[in-house]
């Protein structure tokens, strides 16, 4: 007669036809059934039977056995799976309280009764399920992994025939609850299609790739926004449809130094050859062990808007050049004509009395200030008709004229200005580029002469094809650039509003550096355009 008891064999010992040791002085031999063959930490069923002739009293015997079975017993109520041992005529034989609680019953309530009897209180349907169950134990086919399903949870079962053979033939049956697995994944399909149909539909184009740039994912929404197909695009290089393979390169160095960029417009080819500017948001993905995996990220067509945003800039174009011309021609006006008049008042306000010696001296002395005021208008206006046009620009060049107004703007100021040319007179710059460059330092001595309270400044002009720089740098008490660029909407103050918008214009770049009683330095990058180059209207 043995003894049979289900326990986790890499949780206690393995063995199979195997004599054990002496447990409380009495000799077992021991035989294993796993009901899950293909797992390593399977459950099995121990059978324990002491071996025939060898030494032992009957009452060491009788101890020996139970305190070997409450052994076992404990082992049973330890694992967190419902056991089950069941004969075939389904009545059970041994059943752990993990079991037992699924019908909210003890074990001493269960063992002897029939399986079927509680199944059916639970489960209308069990008898049907249980029988085909049990069929497939009795052709010796194992259940595994079974999902049944009682009183809200999920259920894994796995069933088995145990025993030698003979009357001692069982099956054993564990439940293990997958409840919590099962709502995961329930929940995990849900969320997996719920994404699934966002990247479906989602007008933007979302996109994974490697960092050298092989593209690992697309949404379908690319068939919308090019002529490429979804499943032809997977696996090719980013790089064949960048028409600057540079801006690439630059997006990567961007992403490396920040680890996402947002924003950032490129100029795709498509597959016809036409091209088409998107803004692209991408993340840097880091996996666990702190290396680059991949790039994330979302682009969107901007072609509409960057044609809008060209005409406006085309537009205001137009607009600053008609105003280039109507200073011209009252720069010329001023200069040519009521310059001239006011030369010639004063000549005659000079000669008046000259055949008149009999003229009182405070009279005279009177027509003396009149000259001096006509003289002063006339500086004036010679003035002002050089700042609408510099007259020397297309005469003497850039360069010569700028260094002769800064000249002048430090004669009348009393401002240090050194100013710092290179590389400009070999470049044929276009006229629109000359008089940008010409505005931008005038506004730029202008604010600093009104606001910086600035004793210097130094200005350095570099052309460097296909950029020019210009810095206007002086030693004043400086501002906050976050508050003035924040209080500029509610100013009427346009000087370095003028200049940014000047800026942009161009396609340029303009920043400002400047903190309390450490000066300001302005930073302004333009576009190389030769003379001839210019787009026209």
């Amino acid at each position: 007669m043995g003894i049979l008891f289900p326990i986790n064999v890499k949780k206690i010992f393995s063995m199979s036809g195997v004599r054990l040791q002496r447990i409380n002085c009495v000799i077992w031999e021991a035989s294993v059934t796993t009901a899950f063959e293909e797992k390593k930490d399977c459950n099995c069923l121990v059978h324990l039977k002491t071996i025939p002739g060898l030494p032992g009293t009957k009452r060491k015997y009788h101890e020996a056995t139970q305190q070997t079975i409450r052994f076992f017993e404990n082992v049973l109520d330890a694992t967190e799976d419902g056991i089950l041992i069941t004969d075939f005529s389904n009545s059970i034989i041994l059943v752990n309280q993990n079991f037992a609680s699924i019908f909210e019953k003890t074990v001493k309530e269960m063992l002897e009764t029939n399986l079927f009897v509680w199944l059916e209180r639970v489960d209308p349907d069990a008898p049907k399920t249980w029988t085909f169950l049990f069929d497939r134990i009795h052709r010796k086919e194992a259940v595994k992994r079974f999902e049944y399903s009682i009183r809200k949870r999920c259920f894994e079962i796995n069933g088995t025939m145990v025993g030698n053979g003979g009357d001692s033939q069982a099956v054993l049956w564990v439940w293990r609850d997958v409840s919590e697995h099962k709502l995961a994944e329930e929940t995990l399909k849900k969320n997996e299609e719920k994404y699934r149909n966002i990247f479906e539909n989602i007008q933007d184009v979302y996109y994974e790739v490697t960092l050298d740039g092989i593209i690992l994912e697309i949404s379908p929404s690319i068939e919308a926004l090019s002529h490429y197909k979804q499943e032809e695009i997977i696996g090719s290089s980013l790089y064949d449809i960048y028409v600057d393979s540079g801006k690439r390169e630059e997006l990567i160095k961007e992403l490396l130094k920040k680890g996402k960029v947002t924003d950032y417009e490129i100029l795709l080819q498509d597959k016809d050859g036409s091209q088409s500017y998107c803004s692209i948001t991408a993340k840097l993905v880091i996996d666990k062990r702190d290396n680059f995996e991949k790039i994330i990220g979302s682009m969107h067509d901007i072609h509409e808007r960057k044609q809008a945003e060209d005409r406006i800039r085309n537009l205001s174009q137009m607009l600053m050049q008609a105003q280039e011309r109507e200073r011209q021609m009252i720069s010329y006006e001023l200069h040519d004509r009521i310059a001239q008049n006011l030369s010639w008042l004063k000549i005659s306000l000079d000669t008046f009395f000259t055949e008149h010696s009999d003229i009182s001296p405070e009279l005279i002395e009177k027509m003396k200030e009149f000259s001096n005021l006509t003289e002063q208008t006339i500086i004036a206006v010679r003035d002002l008709s050089c700042d609408l046009r510099p007259p020397g620009l297309d005469a003497m060049g850039l360069v010569t004229e700028l260094g002769i107004y800064c000249d002048e703007f430090s004669e009348k100021t009393g401002l240090e200005i050194d100013f710092q040319s290179a590389g400009l007179e070999a470049l044929n710059l276009a006229d629109d580029t000359k008089i940008h460059l010409y505005r931008l330092i005038q506004e730029g001595l202008n604010n600093i002469r009104k606001h910086a309270d600035a004793g210097k400044v130094t200005i350095k002009l570099v052309g460097a094809s296909p950029n020019i720089i210009l810095r206007i740098e002086d030693n004043g008490k400086g501002f906050d650039v976050k508050t003035r660029e924040l209080a500029l909407n509610n100013e009427k103050r346009m000087g370095l509003r003028s200049m940014q918008e000047r800026v942009n214009l161009v396609q340029g770049h303009m920043t400002i550096k400047s903190h309390q009683m450490k000066g300001t330095k302005i930073f302004i990058k333009l576009p190389y355009v030769e003379q001839g180059n210019e787009k026209k209207e």
